[in-house]
């Protein structure tokens, strides 16, 4: 039994079988298991020239194993002259090696990073990440806590596919805006041993802290109570 692999992922055995008396059965086998013709599975029988040909398209790991061609036929005894049916076997060890596929993933390359600032009597936080994706689109969304935000006047959310920058701005940030915010990020990735494609979430988290700003305190007070100063005339005291 002969085994070739001449194009990817495609393996074909062959076998060549003399027969004097026709027809013979032709059978193949993986390990104990039959094989049946498929879509992947092909088996032919060629009667005029004996040969028996077994190939599987898009060949994997799973499809290594030992092979084995069985051929069921008749004979006839020399000394007697009875026919009778007889079963050949010719096996072969196949190991198909793991194909590389392109691995496509998506990653964070910048985890989420915090800024607060002020500008004139307003402060405003804007958290910032950047994502590697090897196929688009992606799905990004902000978390504060388990609660997802939504694009308000205060809340602006932007996220740029050619660089893969995620932006979260919120205005008029206060104390109540603290907390631990979460990048989440959605996209189709491809399995390295399978090439299957499927979806997969990632996050980064950051947690920030907006302290109390002091308002301007404008109060009213005295600053010296009320005093009593008493004091005589000088023309009194004469009189006396």
């Amino acid at each position: 039994m002969t085994s070739s692999n001449s194009c990817p992922n495609i393996h074909r055995l062959e076998a060549q079988i003399l027969a004097d008396i026709q027809p013979i059965q032709v059978t193949w086998m993986l390990g104990d298991r039959e094989l049946v013709q498929s879509d992947r599975v092909e088996m032919t029988f060629l009667e005029d020239t004996g040969v028996a040909r077994l190939v599987i398209r898009k060949a994997s790991q799973p499809d290594s194993g030992q092979y084995t061609c069985v051929a069921t036929g008749d004979v006839v005894e020399p000394t007697t002259g009875r026919r009778l049916s007889k079963t050949i076997a010719s096996s072969s060890t196949v190991i198909v090696e793991a194909t590389p596929t392109y691995k496509a993933d998506i990653i964070f390359i910048k985890p989420v990073e915090v800024n607060l600032k002020r500008e004139q009597e307003e402060q405003i936080l804007e958290l910032e990440a950047q994502i590697l994706a090897d196929i688009q689109p992606i799905q990004v969304t902000w978390m504060l806590g388990d609660r997802e935000l939504v694009q308000s006047d205060r809340v602006e959310m932007t996220f740029l596919e050619d660089t893969g920058v995620a932006r979260l701005v919120i205005r008029k940030a206060s104390q109540p805006d603290s907390g631990q915010y979460t990048c989440v990020a959605t996209g189709d990735v491809v399995e390295p041993m399978t090439g299957r494609r499927l979806s997969k979430t990632i996050t980064s988290s950051s947690t920030v802290i907006i302290e109390a700003v002091p308002a301007y305190k404008a109060e009213l007070q005295f600053i010296r109570p009320v005093e009593v100063h008493m004091k005589q005339a000088e023309e009194e005291k004469i009189m006396e």
